[in-house]
């Protein structure tokens, strides 16, 4: 669920007008590029609203940091190494779910606050929002004597560094999640967090498909609701919010 608030908090730079949806990605990463067999310089073709739509043609796992490398690189080397990487498809043809483009933009989030993305997100989606025991910072998270500890059969020790941390590194509780579904829910109503615009822009899918900008698109009776899941290092977790019914739900599971 972390590619919500990784969401969130890029559209806090759309609000500031650090960051353009539409603008090139190489606006804010110049050195950044990309092979791809259908087109040359896709990256001067990708923008962030390719990366938070999963529309941009990128694979879902990295070389470095991936969900199948043992080791802990830091979340700037395992972005660095999205460079690594081939396009799957042409820029903004189709969708294809992707941790690469949450963490491509959680590392454009970095380099236009001069900050490192945790931080940044603590300062400009926890904080404000009062979510007091939610945090991509993996220090905060090992100083924390009462997190939970996943579990999963025949792995007695899991970690709890995920080095993709915008796509999937958050750290959070039931009741700091509840706050954030209500926040959602509400399409942030009385925080000035963000401003109308945004959530348009959130819930509006490039490719008439399922997703939107960090969001999946689900319909319950012919009604849409807006959700996300996730899972990983012994823990299952999924949120959704429907705006017809006025309810939001949170689940977590270990």
């Amino acid at each position: 669920m972390s590619k919500v608030f990784t969401t969130v908090g890029v559209l806090t730079a759309v609000r500031d007008g650090l960051l353009d949806l539409d603008a090139p990605i190489t606006r804010y990463l110049p050195g950044f590029t990309v092979s791809s067999i259908f087109e040359e310089h896709p990256e001067k073709r990708i923008t962030l609203r390719h990366l938070l739509s999963h529309t941009a043609g990128f694979t879902h796992e990295a070389p470095v940091g991936n969900n199948f490398d043992p080791a802990e690189p830091d979340f700037d080397a395992h972005a660095a190494s999205i460079a690594k990487t081939w396009l799957m498809f042409p820029v903004g043809t189709r969708q294809s779910y992707s941790n690469l483009g949450i963490d491509l933009a959680g590392a454009i989030l970095e380099e236009v606050t001069h900050r490192p993305f945790s931080d940044s997100m603590a300062e400009r989606v926890f904080q404000p929002l009062g979510l007091a025991r939610t945090t991509m910072d993996v220090g905060v998270v090992r100083a924390d004597s009462g997190r939970v500890v996943g579990r999963r059969r025949g792995f007695p020790d899991l970690p709890i560094f995920v080095p993709m941390t915008a796509a999937g590194g958050a750290w959070s509780t039931a009741h700091d999640l509840q706050s954030f579904v209500r926040f959602m829910l509400s399409e942030g109503s009385g925080s000035g967090l963000l401003p109308a615009s945004a959530f348009t822009a959130l819930k509006t899918t490039p490719m008439r498909g399922s997703f939107g900008l960090g969001v999946t698109f689900g319909r319950f009776k012919d009604d849409l609701f807006f959700n996300h899941g996730g899972g990983g290092f012994g823990f299952l977790t999924y949120m959704a919010w429907y705006p017809t019914y006025g309810i939001g739900i949170t689940v977590h599971k270990r």
